[in-house]
This record gives C-alpha cells, structure tokens and sequence, in this order.
C-alpha cells in the first residue's frame, strides 16, 4: 500500500471541464478522494458522473483541468495508478458464454496475474463460489454485478470506482452488493466511489458524499454534515397563522418554510423545542390541528440542493 494512511489523498480532480460538441458535461469540477472511505457519487442522469468516471478511468480524456492518483498527475503516474485501480464504468464487460471462473482467468492475463487459486478467491468473496463453474447467460443481474466486482478485484486494487452498481437488482440484490462492498471497505481498507440513484441505499453505504449537478460539484460532505443538514423538521398546522408566526419569531425562530394548505416548516435545531413549543402554542391558545416531527431523508436534500420543483403539496 506503500504506507499511505487514512486521510491521505490517493486521488484527486481538479477543475476538469469536458466538452462533447458545443455541449459542456463536465464543468469546473474538483473533489479528493481519502483512503479508507466509500463516497456516494450522486447525480441525475447526465449531470456528468459517468463522463468523470470514464475521465478517471482514463476512457475519455479532459478538455481541462488534472487528475491525480496516488499524488501523481504524469502521464506515466496516472498510467500506474490506474493499475491499483478496479473499475466497473456502466455495466461489467463479461463473456456469457463462459463461466464466471473463466471470466476472472481472462481478467488476471490482462494484468499477467499467476496465482493459480485467485479465481476461487474471488469468486468466495463475492458468494459465487458454488456457481463459478456455470455460463454467466444463466446469472441473475445481482449475480453478473457481484462477479463484475471479483473482476475489477482481480488486480488488488486500492480504490474501486463503481458506476450503478446497483441499478436494475432486485431488494435482495442490491443487499448483497450493499454487505460486499461494506465487506471489502472494512477488511481491505479499500476506499470506494459509487454512482447511484438509489440515494436511500447510498445513505446506509457511503460515509461521504460528492453531489454533482449539470456537470458542476454542488456539494461536498460527510455522513455527519448530512444528518446535520437533513436534521428533524416541526410541521405545524395552526389555525391562527398570523398569530403562531408571531410566537415562533418571539422565540427567535424565523427560517420558516410555507408548505401550502395551512402548514409551515421550521428545523428542530434543540429537541427541547418540540415541548417548549407545543407549551407556549397552548399558552397562547394557538390551535394546532398538525404538529410533528419530520426527519428530512437524502433524496428530498438532494431534491433541494439540485432545485427539484415543489409539487404544490404539504409536507
């Protein structure tokens, strides 16, 4: 691993634009990688993650900017690096009509890999050690994803770069996927980026997240600073509103959200509020027929940050 530790950069982009025509998919686009860590890669369709990741791949190249493995943005350097790199870039490259043994047999002559009981190995890891012998036609979708990931494992890599690796699989499916990447994260210290639009399953993955939008990086943040921003809402119904905004901005609470139909929307930045609130409204002989608590999830966040239009309706 030549000694590298966590929260040491092993790859980093920096200001990389990509034109394809008169159309710009990748804007002004920078964020680092840190050992260790699985970052969710979020985005609509064509905001730009697969061209990154192609970018990184080294499948399509730059109109601008630098990429960066291991600390090294040479020619040479990126060449190196991406050979301690796994790489799934849309779907996994696989001969159906071979077993999935024979598939990861090919894979290792194309890096000039001798370990004779590596395809078991692998195959083990990835629960398709009882299956390696079959032709991949027969696989499910969950189980041609799961021998993809022992392909682009077949070199050691120490980042594994995965575009929709979950797209399509079935709630089983995609549990599998989920545990195996979870599994080589914490055995082998392997720091993951994953595109997905299943953002409740990048939720319980990744523990940070690079959030893209019409090819320019709109967000970067840890697990924790998203719980922090997707923190719990009060929903209020009153049916004195003058009169409840009145009270809420007394008790110095102005950031308030208009759901339409009566509601509004404020954060619950101390949990004391919900008491002390729901008090002072009966205090106050404020009716409320609405009062609870709402825990914003990652895909309304995302819906927000990316400027989703509001569908008229409360909250």
């Amino acid at each position: 691993m030549d000694g590298l530790k966590n929260n040491e950069i092993v790859l980093e982009v920096r200001g990389l634009y990509k034109k394809y025509g008169n159309n710009l998919v990748v804007n002004n686009a920078s964020f680092q990688l840190e050992r260790g860590k699985i970052y969710g890669f979020i985005g609509q369709n064509g905001a730009g993650k697969t061209t990154i990741i192609r970018m990184l791949a080294g499948y399509a190249r730059p109109n601008a900017g630098e990429i960066s493995i291991f600390g090294d943005s040479t020619v040479k350097g990126l060449s190196d690096g991406r050979k301690r790199m796994g790489l799934i870039v849309e779907n996994p490259s696989l001969y159906t009509k071979m077993s999935a043994y024979d598939n990861i047999e090919i894979q290792k002559m194309l890096y000039g890999i001798k370990n004779d009981g590596l395809a078991e190995e692998l195959l083990t890891l990835v629960g398709l050690a009882g299956v390696g012998k079959r032709p991949v036609k027969n696989f499910s979708l969950g189980m041609r994803q799961r021998l993809g990931i022992a392909m682009a494992l077949v070199n050691n890599p120490e980042i594994l770069v995965l575009d929709e690796p979950i797209n399509g699989l079935d709630p089983m499916g995609i549990v599998e996927v989920r545990e195996l990447l979870l599994k080589l994260n914490r055995e082998r210290n392997l720091t993951i980026l994953i595109s997905s639009h299943i953002l409740s399953e990048l939720y319980q993955l990744a523990s940070d997240y690079i959030i893209i939008n019409q090819g320019q990086i709109v967000e970067k943040m840890t697990l924790e600073e998203l719980d922090s921003k997707c923190s719990n809402y009060i929903i209020m119904q009153p049916e004195d509103m003058p009169a409840a905004l009145s009270l809420l901005n007394r008790m110095g609470i102005t950031e308030i959200e208009n759901g339409g139909n009566g509601f509004i929307r404020f954060r619950n930045n101390d949990n004391n509020n919900v008491r002390a609130i729901a008090q002072a409204c009966l205090n106050e002989k404020i009716l409320l027929t609405h009062f609870s608590v709402q825990a914003e999830s990652l895909e309304n966040y995302f819906v927000k940050l990316v400027g989703g239009a509001n569908n008229g309706q409360a909250f």
